[in-house]
């Protein structure tokens, strides 16, 4: 049946009802948060500098994401004209 613009929902989740999908991720989450990091500091405190710093390095990036370089590039002659207004 096509979409009719206007129709009462019939069916499906109730508004605000997450999907089974987004509840496993809620509990992978909840997992990693609490019993996966005190296992990786554990893990973390046994390695040596050089290690310690690459896993350091790649976690930081889920917390603080690099950002991205942005060069731009002008060929010619540019020409600004400003307005001021009272």
């Amino acid at each position: 049946m096509p979409f009719v613009k206007g129709r009462k929902k019939t069916g499906g989740r109730k508004k605000g009802t997450p999907n089974v999908r987004s509840q496993q991720w809620d509990s992978m989450g909840e997992f990693l948060l609490q019993q996966g990091s005190e296992r990786l500091l554990d893990y973390m405190q046994s390695c040596e500098d050089r290690e310690y710093t690459e896993i350091f390095l790649r976690l930081i990036e889920y917390f603080k994401p690099k950002q991205a370089r942005v060069e731009e590039s002008v060929e010619g002659e540019l020409t600004f004209t400003f307005a001021w207004q009272k």
